[in-house]
């Protein structure tokens, strides 16, 4: 999936811009990357194609910040300047992306997570 069709999904599920969707994609990764494990982080990325490889992968850190899916989208809704609510829908659409574009390792990705994840990519 080439970075536009990612974004053009994320826009039909959520009825944003496909610019805005460009910009929650990029939020909702950017905070993907805080929270996973590098090497987890590294193999998510390697599945997805430019910018957005960069995006979980570019963030030096040495252990990935502890928070849950509700801080994921207060990120997302302060990076992007999204309601709550229209933050919520925006991750869902993300991660069900990210799920169809990445398959199999995006269930690796989600045993990184705290359970409460999955209901994001539900």
């Amino acid at each position: 999936m080439t970075p536009v069709e990612f974004y053009e999904s994320v826009a039909r599920l959520t009825g944003l811009s496909n610019e805005e969707a460009e910009r929650v994609t990029k939020s909702t990764l950017l905070a993907l990357a805080d929270r996973l494990p590098g090497d987890e982080a590294d193999e998510v990325a390697a599945q997805l194609p430019w910018p957005m490889k960069d995006w979980l992968t570019g963030r030096a850190r040495s252990q990935p910040a502890e928070f849950g899916a509700d801080e994921l989208i207060q990120r997302v809704e302060e990076r992007t300047g999204l309601a709550h609510d229209r933050a919520d829908a925006a991750v869902r659409a993300v991660m069900s992306t990210l799920r169809s574009t990445i398959a199999g390792e995006f269930d690796d990705m989600l045993a990184q997570l705290p359970e409460e994840f999955a209901r994001l990519a539900a």
